[in-house]
């Protein structure tokens, strides 16, 4: 069944490579190639890409590498993800295939993951554990420099019936940290008392990470009975 769908494509091989990322003015320089298994004399190809949930594709040309391979260098904004097609236009009609989707803000907002988890202990008090795993070595880490896409801080906020009531430093204080050329891992857990809180309606912890680049990621966790 694989071998079959494989031949009803049009395009056979397709394939992108970051060449640049330049977090400052937010853009990604890609290269991507393709090949198509049949292309009439009359037909022209052309790029069409346009952002997920966008109703408006944007064409620009194609470059011509050799036979039925086809190219194209374009400068994209960072924070997007994009859906993209190649489209062959002749006199007589138009027909596209999909070409690749292009998830550059997933890759950013995945880079570094945080779970956190927050617990009612009983005698007004909570626990809460938080794991911090960064990426460094990843697809958007161009630069040569990974101290840039490492932690620069990570801090907890207790938050308890709507106001901060304790703040953490997680990177200074963690429990279990590595970090390697690859990846960064940071553990943290803590026991509070909040007896001098008369009632807790409401317990949240929020989980602020930034990196060397500037980037902020956050997670919340809610309390839990065990």
């Amino acid at each position: 069944m694989d071998e079959f769908l494989q031949e009803q494509l049009w395009i056979m091989k397709k394939e992108y490579k970051i060449m640049n990322v330049d977090i400052e003015n937010n853009t990604i320089n890609v290269l991507l190639e393709w090949g198509v298994r049949e292309l009439s004399e009359q037909e022209e190809l052309s790029f069409m890409y346009r952002e997920v949930d966008s109703k408006d594709w944007t064409e620009l040309e194609v470059t011509k590498r050799n036979g039925l391979n086809y190219s194209l260098e374009y400068t994209f904004p960072l924070k997007g993800n994009y859906e993209t097609q190649i489209l062959a236009t002749s006199t007589t009609g138009k027909r596209s295939e999909t070409l690749l989707n292009l998830e550059f803000k997933n890759l950013l907002d995945t880079r570094i993951t945080t779970d956190a988890y927050l617990h009612y202990s009983g005698n007004g008090s909570v626990d809460f554990n938080v794991n911090i795993h960064n990426f460094i070595e990843g697809e958007l880490n161009l630069t040569g420099s990974k101290d840039t896409f490492k932690i620069k801080t990570a801090k907890a906020l207790l938050y308890v019936n709507g106001n901060i009531n304790r703040e953490f430093d997680i990177l200074a204080n963690g429990q279990d940290y590595h970090s390697d050329e690859y990846s960064e891992y940071v553990n943290y857990h803590n026991y509070v008392d909040l007896g001098e809180v008369q009632e807790l309606h409401e317990v949240e912890l929020r989980v602020i990470v930034e990196d060397g680049l500037g980037l902020t990621y956050e997670t919340i966790a809610e309390a839990m009975q065990y």
